[in-house]
């Protein structure tokens, strides 16, 4: 089975690696390359040679002089067709696997960036990359296996075959050869740059695009069609101009390449005419230089725009690797131990963090959460609540400080032990684009359909799926679209209680179901949690009446902390958000 150990990588290192991975492969495909380059001159040479004998004896043709040099050439077309159908079935074999695991050990990799990773960056941008390096490394190998090593060789052996019939052809031939090389690298150099532009310009539309069909509700919500249009329309006109920007080179370019061979050409055909006229050459000398030049050169233009194809692809895989994998902001020590949570507390230890270009928000945070203590969380958007949770699930990595969970700092447990140790329900419940039973038991494979079912009930979901035609088969669509809100999130519910971690965090957990249902399913959390350590984050504070102690934020300092009646009791910053809520919920009630 193909499979890469992707890391921080390269073209020349990821390359490197497929090489060493597929020795054989890549032997029969430089033994393909070897023929091809030999057959190139070989052949030719066999005509010239039956040409020759033939000129030799033009009234009665010696079949006994011409038979050997014919049975070889009909050999060697028909090997030349056995072989490159052994090509293509290796390459059928090859290509698709090779692009197949491409993609998997890519997704294994950016699976395990940092959650500011997934944050700057557009999911189709992510999307795009990957199938520009899985679809252009096949390409890569086969085109420089395949041509460019082949075109090297066979310039070897036309160079060697043009000196045994005269040393001018080979001169001329060498000089045309090196300017048509060096003038194919300097194309490539710029096309390397070009197409680093386009495929740049190409990932921006990409992502407009998804970024488009993702808001589709706001979109017709705000009647903004025409403005989407607009802004895309300009994404694609950005794209237009750095292809035509390769397109206007290539074409200059070859022009000049034209210009090369005819040159070289012409200089051969007079050569070949005195020596035709002076008795050194025969007609197959004639044939044989001819053959080798127009082959070549064919080769050549085939090469030309080869060399605009491969230096895209060359330009695209980098860009994707040199983005997928930078090395990971957050990964395991080398030392690094499952964590063991068996009481469940948290301390907070002169922690500080800051997100990339902005203020410091926490600074030297010292909190502590007892084993089993419910914990809630409460403040102004962006007072920290949620970074919060993150650094303890390490989303994010705190530039000071550390975070001990039962005297474990958590850099040095493995992350996967740490965030199997945590359930989370995050604010925003976004699905699979699977079934709702695949959906519940996801991260808990070895969950029963009877544990599902309870699951679901505890989170006041089971009847509505039970509706379903489908019930717990039903597909739930892209991002779960195809259930409201209230309902996804009653999903996201369920299979926090079906992993049932000893650490809890909910993070808006119940703030799209209404009133009575949130009740329910409150009813149902607080059962689970039970013996367990819990962080509540909240808007809605009446969701936070039976915590033990509630943590008041403002900007990144925790400012108050107690139970619900002892800070209404104060009277400060949580009484305040009280009241206010409180007042709302009363406008309401009048004005209904």
């Amino acid at each position: 089975m193909l499979h890469y150990e992707i890391s921080e990588s390269t073209p020349q290192s990821l390359f490197r690696s497929i090489l060493l991975r597929h020795k054989l492969t890549i032997s029969f495909l430089v033994f393909i390359a070897m023929f091809w380059a030999i057959d190139l001159s070989l052949r030719p040479y066999l005509l010239k040679i039956i040409l020759d004998k033939a000129q030799d004896t033009p009234d009665h043709i010696s079949w006994h002089s011409i038979v050997y040099p014919i049975a070889i050439f009909l050999f060697l077309t028909i090997f030349h067709n056995i072989l490159f159908r052994l090509y293509d079935y290796l390459m059928l074999k090859f290509k698709p696997a090779l692009k197949k695991n491409l993609v998997k050990d890519l997704m294994a990799y950016c699976m395990s960036h940092s959650y500011s990773f997934f944050q700057e960056r557009f999911s189709g941008s992510i999307s795009s990359k990957m199938s520009n390096v899985s679809e252009g490394v096949g390409i890569i190998i086969e085109i420089g296996i395949n041509r460019f090593l082949s075109q090297f060789l066979a310039i070897i052996v036309a160079l060697i075959t043009l000196y045994y019939v005269h040393f001018m052809f080979s001169l001329v031939f060498m000089v045309w050869i090196m300017v048509s090389l060096w003038h194919i690298q300097y194309m490539s150099k710029h096309i390397v740059k070009l197409s680093k532009n386009v495929s740049d310009a190409s990932v921006e539309v990409n992502g407009k695009i998804i970024d488009t069909i993702t808001n589709m509700i706001a979109i017709r919500s705000f009647n903004s069609y025409q403005r989407e249009l607009k802004m895309l329309e300009g994404f694609l006109g950005e794209r237009v101009k750095k292809e035509a920007e390769i397109e206007w080179f290539l074409l200059k370019n070859w022009v000049l390449v034209g210009v090369n061979f005819v040159t070289a050409l012409g200089v051969s055909f007079y050569f070949l005419v005195n020596g035709l006229i002076q008795g050194h050459l025969t007609p197959g000398d004639f044939a044989l230089i001819i053959f080798l030049y127009t082959s070549i050169s064919e080769s050549l233009w085939g090469l030309s725009f080869l060399v605009s194809q491969f230096s895209r692809l060359w330009g695209q895989v980098n860009q994707g690797l040199e983005d997928l994998t930078k090395l990971h902001e957050i990964r395991d020590d080398d030392n690094a131990n499952p964590l063991v949570v068996p009481r469940g507390e948290i301390v907070f230890y002169n922690v500080s963090f800051k997100y990339k270009n902005s203020p410091m928000l926490f600074e030297r945070q010292n909190t502590v959460i007892n084993p089993h203590e419910k914990i809630g969380l409460v403040g102004l958007s962006g007072s920290g609540k949620s970074t919060f949770a993150h650094l303890l699930m390490r989303h994010f990595e705190p530039q000071e400080g550390r975070i001990i969970i039962d005297g474990q700092d958590i850099k040095q447990a493995t992350l996967s032990s740490l965030r199997q140790n945590i359930s989370y329900i995050p604010q925003e419940p976004v699905l699979f684009h699977q079934s709702l039973l695949e959906n519940i038991q996801y991260g808990c494979d070895f969950a029963t359909n009877d544990m599902i079912v309870e699951a679901a009930k505890k989170a006041q979901i089971h009847n509505t799926i039970s509706k379903l035609p489908n019930g717990y088969n039903t597909i739930v669509g892209e991002r779960g679209l195809k259930l409201s809100g209230g309902e996804r999130q009653r999903i996201i519910i369920a299979r926090a209680f079906l992993k049932n971690s000893p650490i809890f965090i909910l993070d808006e957990a119940t703030s799209a179901v209404d009133s009575i249902t949130e009740d329910q399913i409150q009813k149902n959390l607080y059962r689970l949690m039970e013996n367990k350590t819990v962080i509540v984050i909240a808007h809605r504070l009446s969701t936070l009446l039976r915590m033990d102690r509630i943590l008041v934020f403002k900007k990144g300092k925790i400012i108050e902390e107690g139970s619900h009646n002892n800070l209404l009791a104060k009277g400060a910053a949580y009484a305040a958000l009280w009241n206010m809520q409180v007042d709302s919920y009363l406008e309401q009630d009048v004005n209904t």
